[in-house]
């Protein structure tokens, strides 16, 4: 296995009196893309903040970029935040300000870099996405599929290492769906860039990732491509493909 970009060691989470992980234990490789699959409520969220430290575990460690996510101030998790891209599952561009200033503002707040730069680097983006000549169109005038590739050029936007994407076929037709998710293809292999997805979107997952995981009951359930759940003898697993094939 190559050298972790992502690391849970014993890894517990609850609300109150609910428990969502139980001492989870994995690991993603640098350049890899792996699914987080499972139904509503299996923490498939839960692990995606954990990793970009919006949350904190009751217990265990999260390990992004060999930096222990808990132990790091303010300072340090920021520095850590500008290796990592996140793709919201609603996209949230800011509507008041353009699709090309939507990407240049994580440069502006968080690298020092001149104005002409910033502008060559998003119309490189914009030409990664295929959104060429969008650079002064408004959130609003966009449709979705657009507001989906202009959210991820803006996550691209300061190179990361680690990209994390949240549904990204939500809302979307499913040709716009494959077309995110050859985008997504194109970054990991491109970009070398470790990419983590949390769907419910099986045929998503098998385009994009090398590997999924299945959470349940906040322990994973099964690890492999499709191919190996698919031939799982577990009756949740079994239930769960079952239940995103049928529709």
């Amino acid at each position: 296995m190559s050298e972790a970009a992502i690391r849970f060691e014993k890894v517990s989470k609850s609300f109150g009196s609910r428990t969502i992980l139980k001492e989870l234990s994995f690991e993603i490789g640098k350049g890899d893309s792996v699914a987080i699959l499972g139904r509503s409520g299996t923490g498939k969220s839960v692990t995606l903040k954990l990793m970009i430290g919006l949350l904190e575990p009751d217990a265990g460690d999260v390990f992004v970029l060999d930096r222990n996510v808990a132990d790091l101030d303010a300072s340090g998790l920021s520095e850590l935040r500008r290796e990592m891209g996140f793709l919201f599952q609603s996209a949230a561009l800011f509507d008041s300000i353009s699709v090309g200033e939507n990407i240049a503002f994580p440069m502006r707040r968080q690298s020092k870099v001149d104005e002409s730069e910033i502008r060559d680097r998003v119309e490189e983006l914009l030409r990664q996405v295929k959104l060429d000549g969008e650079y002064d169109k408004m959130p609003a005038d966009l449709s979705g599929g657009m507001k989906k590739r202009a959210a991820l050029a803006r996550s691209l936007a300061l190179r990361p290492s680690v990209l994390l994407v949240d549904e990204p076929s939500a809302g979307l037709d499913p040709i716009t769906s494959e077309e995110i998710d050859e985008l997504l293809i194109s970054i990991g292999e491109e970009d070398e860039t470790t990419i983590v997805i949390v769907t419910h979107n099986i045929p998503s997952a098998r385009r994009i990732c090398d590997e999924m995981i299945l959470l349940d009951g906040g322990l994973i359930r099964a690890r492999g491509d499709l191919a190996a759940l698919e031939a799982s003898d577990d009756e949740v697993v079994k239930k769960f493909l079952s239940s995103q094939s049928g529709g």
